[in-house]
């Protein structure tokens, strides 16, 4: 499998690579597990606003129509855009998924506390290094 970037698998160099591309065209693109299988979509893409990156994507998983569903916050780096099929790739068996902290639509987290992100990240990464980057990108300033 050849990669461009070790977060975008691309094989099908037929077609261009877009490096850059709307948070639109990214949500609600399937999110497929190493098996192949099917284990959700992104629902959402939460921006950090003074640093200028993505957060977390929001995977959602069951449900019919948006009722019944889960809600996850991934970080965006245990994310791998798999360029060809137009989907994400998490690196997790669907027994994690089961498992993991979740949400529903009518009962988000405060995504600002670090304390749940800490936990969230830790939970997908295996990493204790939350939030231990120097912010880039344009200051919020309100």
């Amino acid at each position: 499998m050849s990669q461009m970037d070790e977060k975008v698998v691309k094989n099908d160099y037929s077609r261009p690579y877009r490096r850059v591309l709307s948070a639109s065209t990214l949500a609600k693109d399937s999110v497929r597990n190493r098996s192949d299988e099917n284990v959700g979509s992104i629902k959402e893409i939460m921006l950090d606003v003074p640093s200028g990156r993505v957060a977390y994507a929001v995977l959602s998983v069951g449900g019919f129509l948006g009722m019944g569903d889960r809600l996850f916050a991934i970080p965006w780096e245990a994310l791998t855009l798999d360029e060809d099929r137009e989907c994400f790739i998490l690196d997790v068996d669907k027994q994690r998924i089961e498992n993991a902290p979740g949400f529903d639509k009518s009962n988000w987290p405060d995504m600002a506390d670090t304390s749940w992100g800490r936990g969230v990240h830790k939970y997908w990464t295996g990493r204790d290094d939350y939030d231990t980057a120097e912010p880039k990108g344009p200051q919020a300033h309100y």
